[in-house]
């Protein structure tokens, strides 16, 4: 089941509001401390008075670090929680207008609290809340008291102006963050459908693979071990009779029993190969390449080029049977030192190229059995074979295999 990210995946963490927050909650801060510290060194104002707007003050602050930090960090995102958010706000505007009532500094502060406002909460939530402010700061008479008298002056729309036009703004850039977030939910979730499709085609790949070699065993080892087993009862029921009919038998089961391990040595080769059960292919060659370089005291190098995505299982098994039948023939002809293997994916192809520095080959030569057997295993996914060789000159062997895209 291919599941999209949900609000609280990596997505979210890529949120520019979620990554920038610190910056806004250091505004928020500051539109907070500084008025405050104009009124507690403003002599003219009461002693009193510089306690509670420093009460009020402290409270807005902690209410913030509270909700706007710590819960943001074991919660997520506030846009997506208006049963705190909103209250948060409400609680922050009541603070405010308290705040405001006591000295006019601290309509400084407005500027803190629009951030936190378009920051924390929807646009349903944000632009009602906006508007709240404005009446509240129109409304508010030089003693901190609300007038509704003044708010029937002709004035009071530039608040409203003032309080609509940056939520049109808000509204019009939430609209393109949203649309971003939708493609690149829409990216994560044909990325992951992707994966998940190549993980179903190899596991399916291999069970196939399985299931046609269980009934190759059944059809040709199960039988030849049966056949086997019912001549060499036949001999010995007939030694010390008949000695030619003893040794028919025997004969009989000796080639039965090549011709079964012929067919062993095929069905083992059609096996999964053991380095790549656990492993991807570019693991794989780099495994096999240490493993065979160990042997034979020949520097070898994997190089892997373009996305090393998952290939169907058929494709990566004559990839690494290709580069273990090229270092075969490295090891018993080339007389090389140096050995360099190289994986390219590309759009529509994968290729492997094995190189050598050894002693190359005559023109017109092709390679052995071994060559030929893995032509044939290319032909079977439409790839091809080249070899690129001169005496002395080293030989470069290059497989290329198309990949089939929907």
């Amino acid at each position: 089941m291919i599941t999209a990210p949900s609000p609280h995946t990596p997505l979210q963490e890529a949120r520019f509001w979620l990554r920038w927050s610190w910056v806004w909650s250091a505004f928020f801060y500051l539109t907070v401390l500084a008025p405050m510290a104009l009124v507690w060194f403003d002599e003219r104002v009461v002693r009193s008075q510089r306690v509670t707007a420093l009460a009020l003050s402290a409270a807005a602050m902690l209410l913030h670090t509270i909700v706007a930090q710590l819960a943001v960090r074991r919660l997520g995102n506030l846009r997506e929680r208006a049963w705190l958010a909103v209250p948060y706000m409400l609680a922050l505007v009541i603070i405010w207008m308290l705040l405001a009532k006591g000295h006019p500094v601290f309509y400084f502060m407005l500027g803190g609290l629009f951030s936190q406002l378009f920051l924390w909460l929807t646009l349903r939530w944000a632009i009602p809340i906006a508007l709240l402010i404005s009446f509240a700061i129109f409304g508010m008479k030089q003693d901190g008291e609300l007038s509704w008298a003044a708010l029937r002056q002709p004035a009071l729309w530039l608040w409203l102006l003032a309080a609509v036009a940056p939520s049109l703004l808000a509204f019009f850039i939430g609209a393109i963050v949203r649309e971003s977030e939708r493609r690149q939910r829409l990216i994560l979730a044909l990325q992951a459908a992707q994966s998940e499709l190549a993980t179903a085609e190899r596991r399916a790949g291999m069970l196939a693979e399985r299931q046609r070699l269980a009934g190759e065993i059944h059809d040709t080892l199960a039988q030849g071990f049966t056949s086997i087993v019912m001549h060499l009862e036949a001999a010995e029921q007939a030694i010390g009779q008949d000695d030619a009919t003893v040794q028919k038998h025997l004969d009989r089961a000796r080639r039965t029993a090549r011709a079964s391990l012929e067919q062993a040595r095929r069905v083992v080769n059609d096996l999964m190969p053991e380095p790549l059960e656990q492993s991807s292919l570019p693991e794989a060659l780099a495994r096999v390449a240490a493993q065979w370089s160990g042997q034979n005291d020949i520097s070898c190098t994997v190089t892997c080029t373009g996305d090393c995505l998952p290939l169907p299982p058929n494709i990566e098994v004559i990839l690494l049977r290709a580069t273990q039948e090229a270092l075969n023939n490295v090891a018993k002809h080339a007389r090389a030192s140096q050995v360099s293997i190289t994986l390219s994916y590309m759009p529509d192809v994968v290729m492997l190229d094995v190189q050598d520095d050894g002693a190359g080959m005559a023109p017109g030569q092709d390679g052995g059995v071994g060559l030929n057997a893995m032509r044939r295993r290319l032909a079977q996914v439409d790839g091809s074979l080249a070899i690129e060789s001169a005496p002395g000159e080293g030989t470069t062997l290059v497989v290329t295999i198309p990949l089939l895209r929907e």
